[in-house]
């Protein structure tokens, strides 16, 4: 919470500057030398503890500018919050793309990057933005690789065990991501506290009403197989875009688990390409009347079984459009070689 910062505000703008001084010191090394053919070998094995370092810097120096605007964080009105948040996610904008200029071995490709103006300006209806899972990279990358519109606008929905962990939990609680509250701890296990589902889909009402961008992986969970294949998407996930009416966007990824694999060190060799996919962008209920999926529930339907059918049709067709644009990254992507 926003009552921890006043502790913190005394030693952040020390750590903050100390941290600083870590990131420009390890762009100019690593600028240098990380373009040299005979560091590889060097680089290899220094690579990943060169990259964790230079993104918790990154990390630092963020929280150290967020401390000016959050030790009267609990104090302020929720509109405020809001506004307060914005500012903070675009900080965010600013200090983890260090992390990458720190190690130049680890490279990010955007590809049809002017959709994101597309995405953002103009918008009449919130934004549902849905990409695959395949590394604790993924959410990093769309925040070093998104513009300062995207990053001020999104939401996350994230595990709320995220919450607890060391500054990720204040960055969340900062910025007002939306925490899922999982029943289970086991793979593939989805069930959610039922005590807490209404205040998270409020939550995501909210987002959608107030024409902001929510960020989902409706496939759930990481995932740990193929990652060239996605894995199913949560028909959940889509029920708050049809209430809300919000256009669905898609954002697709390559390599950010070869960059942070599931079992080893984050910043490994790898050129990670990214895409925005335009899915349903003049809302959720255009995409299901164009396909001729009912908007009103048949004779003898309830309401709720008319919600499932559009979930479940909604869910199909974005996984199919997504997995044709991810099997077109793979195809013409390739991996930095030592």
């Amino acid at each position: 919470r926003g009552s921890s910062f006043p502790a913190l505000a005394a030693t952040m703008p020390s750590i903050g500057q100390t941290a600083l001084a870590v990131i420009l010191g390890g762009v100019a090394l690593t600028q240098v030398v990380g373009r040299s053919k005979s560091a590889r070998p060097l680089l290899k094995k220094a690579g990943p503890y060169m990259f964790m370092s230079s993104l918790l810097a990154a990390v630092l120096v963020q929280l150290t500018a967020y401390c000016a605007l959050l030790a009267p964080f609990d104090l302020y009105p929720t509109p405020v919050q809001k506004k307060v948040a914005k500012v903070c996610k675009v900080i965010k904008g600013f200090t983890w793309p260090w992390a990458f200029l720190c190690c130049p071995w680890v490279s990010i490709r955007i590809e049809n990057k002017h959709l994101m103006d597309k995405m953002s300006d103009g918008r009449t209806r919130g934004i549902l933005l849905i990409g695959n899972h395949t590394s604790w990279l993924d959410s990093v990358v769309l925040c070093v690789a998104g513009s300062s519109k995207l990053l001020a606008m999104h939401t996350v929905l994230a595990s709320s065990y995220l919450l607890k962990t060391p500054l990720i939990g204040q960055i969340m609680k900062s910025e007002r991501h939306i925490p899922v509250h999982f029943a289970g701890s086991k793979q593939n296990d989805f069930s959610l506290e039922e005590d807490k589902r209404k205040a998270m889909e409020d939550r995501m009402d909210e987002a959608l009403q107030d024409k902001d961008m929510l960020f989902s992986y409706p496939e759930g969970q990481v995932n740990r197989d193929d990652t060239k294949v996605l894995n199913p998407f949560r028909y959940g996930t889509f029920r708050c875009a049809i209430k809300n009416d919000a256009s669905i966007w898609g954002w697709v990824a390559i390599n950010n688990d070869l960059c942070w694999p599931d079992k080893g060190l984050p910043g490994q060799p790898a050129e990670i390409v990214c895409t925005l996919l335009e899915l349903a962008p003049d809302g959720a209920l255009a995409f299901l009347r164009q396909n001729d999926v009912p908007l009103v529930p048949r004779e003898g339907q309830t309401e709720k079984e008319l919600m499932s059918e559009q979930c479940k049709f909604l869910a199909q067709e974005m996984q199919k459009r997504m997995q044709a644009q991810l099997d077109a990254l793979h195809s013409g992507s390739r991996t930095k070689s030592d």
